[in-house]
């Protein structure tokens, strides 16, 4: 049983606990249609993400961009334009210039664009205990890997101030994936 955390409303930030099963009998299949973005997103080292995506219901819209770090993201406003979903597949913790990132999506995708990515929670560290003892040795293990650790108030700090609103944190699997908005009320 795999432990999830959501946040329902912006307005109202409850977290709360649920238990859900993502490869149990409770995940419907669904008829094996061919669908270009779900191969490559699984092909990616994205299945969690499609998880996460079904899971709120917008796994099969339109319009979705996937950001990888195997491609290059070179994209302007007019690229973006009439996406309804964004999807960043590289955590944030690896991300060395993240204010830098998250600015310039705020900047240039439009209001109504879901925003999803992931990070690894750093309270997860603490609840494994072989983790948080080797997690410095295994961050420093090669000076080309940056890690950033941030716990979900971060996150929600970080948002807010470039701009968005979080309306879902989920955990799947020792990961947390997010579902932000740009807050259309905040000039920035």
């Amino acid at each position: 049983m795999e432990a999830i955390l959501l946040i329902p409303q912006p307005d109202n930030i409850t977290i709360r606990r649920t238990g859900l099963n993502y490869s149990g009998p409770g995940l419907s299949r669904e008829k094996a249609v061919y669908d270009p973005f779900i191969e490559n997103l699984v092909a990616e080292g994205g299945e969690n993400f499609l998880f996460y995506l079904r899971g709120l219901g917008l796994a099969h819209k339109p319009n979705i961009m996937v950001l990888t770090s195997r491609r290059s993201n070179y994209y302007d406003r007019n690229d973006l334009k009439g996406i309804s979903t964004l999807i960043n597949l590289k955590k944030l913790n690896r991300m060395r210039h993240l204010d830098s990132f998250l600015s310039t999506v705020r900047a240039i995708v439009p209001p109504e664009t879901n925003f999803i990515g992931c990070y690894s929670d750093s309270s997860n560290f603490v609840r494994n205990r072989l983790l948080q003892k080797n997690s410095g040795r295994i961050n420093n293990c090669s000076d080309s890997f940056y890690y950033r650790q941030f716990s979900t108030d971060d996150i929600l700090l970080l948002f807010k101030s470039h701009g968005f609103n979080i309306y879902d944190i989920t955990e799947i699997k020792g990961l947390t994936y997010f579902r932000a908005r740009p807050d259309v009320g905040q000039k920035l």
